[in-house]
């Protein structure tokens, strides 16, 4: 912000950062460098060959040096995170639906343990209903 200073923007650029601030972020080694991570951008990892890539909702793809276990525990506090594959940890939140595959609102095919689907299948609808839920009453209110 420029001198003379406005309220109303001061105020406005507040309010954006408090937003920003209370929003959950996950913090992740990413090239050497520390990457802070809001949650509701990403969209999945996946581990491939030894290494853990963070796939975000704005279409960047970033590597990490953190492990999917790491991950998992870290994120363990919040439900919209599923781990539905040994080698994916997906984003609730931004599946579109579940066929043979979850499909991510991107496009993304994200495969699932077969031998479990049913399983799968009933804790992505039981999210899905208790998100929904939580929608209509924040709404209401």
């Amino acid at each position: 912000m420029l001198k003379p200073v406005q309220k109303e923007r001061l105020w406005a650029l507040l309010d954006k950062l408090l937003d920003k601030l209370d929003r959950p972020f996950l913090t992740l080694h990413v090239h050497g460098s520390v990457y802070n991570c809001f949650y509701n951008d990403i969209l999945y990892f996946e581990s491939l060959s030894h290494l853990i890539y963070l796939h975000t909702n704005t279409g960047n793809t970033l590597r990490c040096t953190e492990t999917l276990a790491a991950i998992e525990a870290a994120l363990a506090d919040d439900q919209r995170f599923y781990r539905c594959h040994k080698s994916y940890l997906i984003n609730l939140d931004c599946v579109d639906h579940v066929d043979d595959t979850f499909v991510l609102m991107d496009g993304s095919r994200i495969p699932y343990r077969i031998r479990e689907k049913k399983k799968i299948t009933d804790d992505y609808y039981k999210y899905f209903i208790k998100r929904s839920l939580t929608n209509k009453v924040a709404e209401m209110a």
